[in-house]
């Protein structure tokens, strides 16, 4: 009967008030830090989007599609020439190697092929060095963060670090990422070149070695020459 009756005095009903209104502050201000965390999260998801956005248009997509789809077969054909190449090493090099990259792959591509050709060592070397360079340009390209620049059928390929200001790579057009796509292929056939005439020649010299006639069409022309190669030692 007492409690019942305290809803008619005065002071219970300013309690009341008090607590209704400290209620309604306590509901806003939990609504607005959630409100709050809710933007700014938002705000940093767009951000994050921004920072990673392409910004290509569809023929550069393309261009970069086939960039991309030349170099997986330059590389196929690496790692069927570095297969080969790898044979003639001892079992424990043999296995070491199943955990080349592709880098360490190349080289040794290279030193094997200058082994059997030193008579052209600067040719191979060019080559060697020709297609490093394209598969650093298709890296940047496949793995590059994009960001537009003032020239429309231009982008800038930039690079990321923790706490450091992006770091801008290279340039890029259309145009050049189709040239490389077509120097990509070259390099495959160019390749493929390479171990045929490295062939050729192992099967001319063991043909000599015998006593046998060379095989028809010797000797055979490599797949590049160097005016380096023709200088005196």
């Amino acid at each position: 009967m007492w409690l019942w009756g305290c809803g008619k005095h005065p002071l219970y009903h300013r309690i009341a008030a008090a607590c209704g209104f400290l209620l309604a502050v306590l509901v806003a201000r939990l609504f607005r830090i959630h409100w709050v965390s809710a933007m700014t999260e938002r705000f940093k998801r767009e951000r994050q989007r921004k920072s990673i956005a392409l910004y290509l248009n569809d023929k550069q997509f393309i261009a970069v599609a086939k960039v991309a789809i030349r170099a997986a077969t330059l590389d196929s054909m690496i790692d069927l020439t570095f297969s080969q190449v790898v044979r003639r090493y001892p079992k424990t090099l043999q296995k070491a190697s199943e955990d080349f990259t592709t880098p360490q792959k190349i080289n040794l591509i290279k030193d094997a092929f200058t082994e059997d050709l030193p008579e052209h060592k600067a040719a191979i070397s060019e080559f060697i060095s020709e297609l490093n360079a394209a598969r650093y340009e298709r890296n940047d390209i496949v793995h590059g963060i994009w960001r537009p620049t003032e020239a429309i059928d231009s982008l800038d390929l930039v690079r990321l670090a923790h706490g450091k200001p992006e770091k801008i790579v290279r340039r890029v057009t259309e145009s050049g990422m189709l040239r490389l796509e077509k120097q990509l292929i070259e390099m495959v056939w160019e390749l493929a070149d390479w171990k045929m005439f490295i062939n050729r020649v192992l099967q001319s010299r063991l043909a000599s070695l015998q006593g046998k006639q060379p095989p028809l069409g010797f000797p055979p022309n490599p797949p590049r020459t160097s005016d380096r190669d023709s200088l005196p030692n």
